[in-house]
This record gives structure tokens, C-alpha cells and sequence, in this order.
């Protein structure tokens, strides 16, 4: 799949979807921490819901191929919804290479041949044969434009595009449809950046998140969370970040490297930038989640945080290196922060979902100070969120993926917290959702690297392989409709 530093037992460090170089383990982690190619079957029960039967073909999953080749691999990581047409985002062979790739579904799972020029739905960046590498992120901007984000070989730059809305490359941003930000854009003397979202502001801009690496003068990686800003046009947004478009922080540790990166944001009505993430700071524990809230020219807000200079975090502390992170945040209509992310426990990894007070104050209605565990770390080895959406009645919706062993396929996840952070058990099996990777043989073995929730309906996206092949994959999506088991969920 999508993105990552591939795990050694894959046996393929050469897949230039793999991003390479200085950044630290815990940092080339993003939120699709899910890069497996083995064979082994997950021994799970497979949950009782099937997919939408009005989607998709054999199993209930839209499968799509980009590749020239019978060994090609197609990996989409990405989505959004377009009144009811899943985009899907991703890598894919082509004939020049890879390449950024995107698919329009129509309601029914089928390629839309009005998206792009060629008829087939579907759609290349045009990025080949040198581009991209890594993670790739899609969102839609309120003009129905679809900015992405991908990255070149080695982190040497991120790669901003915009498509039109019909799948078409826009040239009107930057006059190529796409944009390279060096590290230098970033911090002064910068070396690396792995970028993890693209966030389309109101003004027909987006505003795009992640992390910059600097070395010190004694060889000391220095990594911070970096925020950059472009105009409607592709151009630097000189009124972010005291004219230079973009900033670089991280918490204030003396004597200590700069440890930060920023993984997922939201934009609120007021202008002012919420980030979630990771960071080291002063006295803390080991690396905990962490959010910042920014005002509109990217100053870090003086009145959030417990310590009013724009910071707050959550540390679960269960054990091991004691590392906590947030992949995925959301903002609810009470304006208090939802975390979900990654908890690290002695021998194994937890979801942790954590909701701050507007304040940044932890949530005291909310689990045990703000936080809940959900329980999961015996059913997966590495269960990862992604995905977190906040639901009527202030209940919570948290996706992601989760695997039994390094070596077996990620399959996606959902579960469903009241408003106090209990599990909902009217909600899947006991309040969890697990979508079975082996469960349709006719269709192939799916792997999920996003959950995606749109109105009735939960989409998961990845990469769909025949059983009998470790290499040829393509672009994937099935359907769920919500509630998934019973009929008074909502």
C-alpha cells in the first residue's frame, strides 16, 4: 500500500512507494502505517454486515486497474466523496512510470467516463517517470477542485497539484497543475519534508501540513512540524507565516533536538488552524500526541493549551517507548478537539482516542481525563486510525486498519464511541466493525488503507490482489451502508 517506510521482513526496499532517508522510524510512520505484502491469512470471524450489494462488482468491491503489465502495482490510499462518486487517489503504473493516479466512481462503483479526458475515469498526474514517491493524500475544495499531495524520491520535495473537478489537470495553479516545495520552503536549511495533508481553505487556497528535517552543525536531526500556505493560484501565501508562507515549530526542549511532526489538520470558521500529531516536549514522557492551534497568519495561538502558548497534548503512557500519536483530528459543534491515533503498549499497539475541551484542556466528560483505549491490542498487531469523524448526538466514528501480524494483510476497522467515550455496542460486534481482507475469494484479497464516511455510507479504500499473486494489485473501494447491524443504531 501507500506510503511508508516498508517493514524489512517485505523484501522490497527498492518500491518506490517506500519514502527513504533521515527521517527517524516514529516519523515515517504517517497514518497509513501499512505497507505489507505476505500472504498469510488473517485468522479473524469475519463480521456479520455485507457490503452495499449496489456497489462494486464480486464481493462487493470496485476494483480498478491502472497497470501496463501483469506485475504491476496499483495502490490507492486516498478518497473523497462527490455527491455519492467515491475519487480515489493513489499510486499506479502507467506507461511512463509512476504516477499519481486518480479514479471516479460512479454511484454504482463503476470508473465515470466524464472524469478526465481519456473516457475511462481515470485520470494520471502526469508526475512519470521521476515522480512521485510515498504518501499521497486528495481532498475537495468547496468549488468541487480536487488539490493532492504527494512526494518526490528521498523526501526532497512535496508535490502539490490541483485537478479540476471533472478530473481535468488545472493549470491555472502554479501554470502546471502542480507545485514542488523544497525543505527550504519550510525551514532555513532543510533537508527532508514528508508532508501528510492538504487542506483547501476558504479562499480557493490550501494550506498543507507534515514535517521539515534540518541537521544542526553537529549532524543533530532537527524535526518540526511544518505548515505551508499557497494562494488560489499555487502561489506563496505571503500573509501566512510573517511573509515567508509557511512556519516550522516545535515545543521548546533546552539542550534537546526539536521532535514534532504534524499529521492531520482542520480548518475552523474563524480562520484559526488546528493540528494534531506528534511531539517531544519539555518533561514529558517520551513522544506524546500532540495538537497546536494557530491563528490565521500562523502565529500559535496565545490562548489555547494549558500553558497558553498554542500547545496542548495527550499521553496515554501504557508502556514500551511510551509513544503516542495522533493520525487523524476532527473538530465537533461544541468545538472540542477528537484525537484518534496510535497508543504504544509493552509488547504491542492500541487505538487511543483522546477529546480536548476547546481550551486544549483534556475533556474531563470524556473516558478517564480525556482519554479512552479501545481495547483492541489483542485483535491486531499494528491497528492504526486514520479516520475520525464526529456523529449526531456527540457520539465519535474512528477507522483505520489493523493487522494480527507484520506479515499479514491490514484490514479496516470502525468503531463507534458515545458521547462519554464508551464503546457502542449497537454498532458492529460488540461495538467493533472488522472488514475480513480474505472474505470475498471471488473478488481477491483487499486491503484497507482508508475508511472514508459519507452520510449513510462507509467506504474503505486500498488496494485489492488476486490470492494467487504477491504483486499485481489495483485500486479498490467497497461499500457499506450505515447503521452496519441494527436497524435502531441511530
Amino acid at each position: 500500500m501507500c506510503a511508508v517506510a516498508r517493514p524489512a521482513t517485505s523484501g522490497e526496499p527498492d518500491d518506490p512507494r517506500c519514502v527513504a532517508g533521515l527521517f527517524p522510524t516514529w516519523l515515517r510512520v504517517p497514518a497509513s502505517l501499512l505497507l505489507s505484502v505476505g500472504l498469510a491469512a488473517v485468522a479473524t470471524a469475519r463480521p456479520v454486515p455485507i457490503p452495499d450489494p449496489g456497489f462494486g462488482g464480486p464481493g462487493g468491491i470496485a476494483r480498478i486497474a491502472f497497470d501496463v503489465g501483469a506485475d504491476a502495482r496499483d495502490f490507492a490510499c486516498a478518497a473523497v466523496i462527490d455527491g455519492a462518486r467515491p475519487v480515489l487517489a493513489g499510486l499506479a503504473s502507467t506507461d511512463a512510470g509512476v504516477d499519481a493516479a486518480f479514479v471516479r466512481l460512479d454511484a454504482g462503483g463503476v470508473p465515470d467516463p466524464a472524469f478526465g479526458s481519456a473516457g475511462d475515469g481515470r485520470v494520471s498526474a502526469g508526475l512519470a517517470p521521476a515522480y512521485p514517491h510515498g504518501d499521497l493524500h486528495l481532498a475537495r475544495a468547496l468549488d468541487g477542485r480536487l488539490p493532492y499531495l504527494a512526494h518526490a524520491p528521498n523526501l526532497a520535495a512535496a508535490i502539490v497539484g490541483r485537478l479540476h473537478g471533472d478530473g481535468k489537470i488545472d493549470t491555472s495553479f502554479n501554470g502546471s497543475g502542480h507545485r514542488f516545495l523544497g525543505p527550504g520552503f519550510f525551514v532555513d536549511g532543510g533537508i527532508e519534508v514528508q508532508l501528510s495533508r492538504v487542506l483547501p481553505d476558504a479562499d480557493g487556497g490550501v494550506l498543507v501540513l507534515g514535517a521539515a528535517l534540518r541537521m544542526t552543525s553537529t549532524a543533530t536531526p532537527q524535526i518540526c512540524q511544518a505548515v505551508g500556505r499557497l494562494t488560489v493560484a499555487g502561489a506563496t501565501d505571503t500573509r501566512f507565516g510573517n511573509g515567508r508562507g509557511s512556519i516550522c515549530v516545535a515545543p521548546s526542549r533546552p539542550g534537546q533536538p526539536d521532535r514534532a511532526m504534524a499529521y492531520d489538520g482542520a480548518l475552523l470558521a474563524d480562520g484559526r488552524i488546528v493540528l494534531a500529531g506528534v511531539a517531544e516536549r519539555a518533561g514529558g514522557s517520551g513522544l506524546d500526541m500532540s495538537v497546536i492551534r494557530l491563528l490565521p497568519d500562523g502565529r500559535l495561538d496565545p490562548s489555547f493549551g494549558p500553558g497558553h502558548d498554542g500547545w496542548a497534548y495527550v499521553g496515554f503512557d501504557q508502556g514500551g517507548d511510551m509513544t503516542d500519536a495522533a493520525f487523524a483530528v476532527t473538530v465537533d459543534a461544541a468545538g472540542r478537539i477528537v484525537l484518534a491515533g496510535t497508543v504504544r503498549r509493552p509488547t504491542s499497539w492500541e487505538i487511543g482516542v483522546a477529546r480536548l475541551l476547546p481550551s486544549g484542556d483534556p475533556d474531563p466528560a470524556f473516558g478517564l481525563d480525556g482519554r479512552v483505549l479501545l481495547g483492541y491490542a489483542q485483535y491486531g498487531y499494528l491497528p492504526t486510525s486514520f479516520s475520525v469523524y464526529a456523529l449526531a448526538g456527540d457520539r465519535i466514528l474512528v477507522g483505520g486498519s489493523t493487522s494480527d501480524t507484520l506479515d499479514s494483510y491490514f484490514q479496516g476497522f470502525a468503531a463507534v464511541l458515545t458521547s462519554t467515550g464508551r464503546i457502542d455496542p449497537r454498532f458492529g460486534e460488540g461495538g467493533l466493525f472488522v472488514h475480513d481482507a480474505l472474505g470475498a475469494p471471488a473478488a481477491g484479497v483487499m486491503q484497507t488503507a482508508r475508511v472514508v464516511l459519507d452520510g449513510d455510507h462507509l467506504y474503505l479504500i486500498g488496494d485489492l490482489r488476486d490470492q494467487q499473486s504477491s504483486t499485481n494489485t489495483d485500486f479498490a473501494a467497497t461499500r457499506f451502508v450505515l447503521p452496519l447491524f441494527h436497524s435502531d443504531f441511530e
